[in-house]
């Protein structure tokens, strides 16, 4: 299945970190030519959308 999942934090290696936990656990992988795509929102927040394909097992 293919589909998006989206981290969101203050810290962008937590955010990171979180996404690689996820992707193991789920044996996903990202893919595209925009496979991530980081967004800075006005709070100082940050936002991870990850294209990804895999097992559907916990969105």
């Amino acid at each position: 299945m293919d589909d998006t999942k989206t981290f969101n934090g203050t810290d962008r290696y937590k955010i990171l970190e979180r996404m690689d936990k996820w992707l193991i656990e789920n044996n996903a992988s990202y893919y595209g030519s925009s496979a991530m795509q980081w967004t800075l929102h006005d709070d100082g927040t940050f936002s991870l959308k990850v294209h990804w394909s895999g097992n559907d097992t916990n969105k």
